[in-house]
């Protein structure tokens, strides 16, 4: 996926190959679908640094910095820089070199297990519970947490 500033270039660079696809941005899920099934990732993109790590999927950063340095120290990227022959040599490590590529794929995510919200929200309730704000309720069906009482909606006091 191309950025509006690289598209034109990118396109009369790469238009034509055969193992190129130029395609048009993508909604998100699509996209990390797409990315999902890649081998490795090149991006600029500091949002895509940390979707690759959470994927499993080696990065090659095409910047001379990052504001995501986390990913770095990690060993699931590497700063390539925008120096074409760098680029290369560092992809055709990567392709080649199995051991390079389970190391960087196989890193500690930098940003997290991924499980946050889940912890947020068993917290939430745990708390909410203790002070009076929600319980949960058996419904017909039987079944726990389905039907269950709302927060009630009360001013602050002044």
């Amino acid at each position: 996926m191309l950025n509006p500033i690289a598209h034109a270039t990118a396109h009369l660079a790469l238009k034509g190959l055969k193992n190129v696809f130029l395609i048009e941005p993508l909604e998100y899920l699509s996209f990390v679908n797409l990315m999902k099934k890649s081998y490795f990732i090149m991006t600029d993109s500091g949002g895509i640094q940390e979707e690759a790590a959470s994927l499993g999927k080696p990065v090659l950063i095409i910047r001379q910095t990052t504001e995501r340095p986390e990913i770095v120290e990690a060993g699931a990227a590497e700063i390539v820089g925008t120096d074409t022959t760098k680029i290369i040599e560092r992809t055709v490590e990567i392709l080649d070199n199995e051991i390079l590529y389970e190391r960087m794929s196989n890193v500690k995510n930098p940003y997290g297990d991924g499980k946050a919200s889940s912890r947020i929200v068993s917290r939430l309730l745990k708390e909410s519970r203790s002070i009076g704000l929600y319980s949960e309720r058996k419904i017909e069906s039987g079944q726990e947490g389905v039907g269950q009482k709302p927060f009630p909606v009360t001013r602050a006091p002044r």
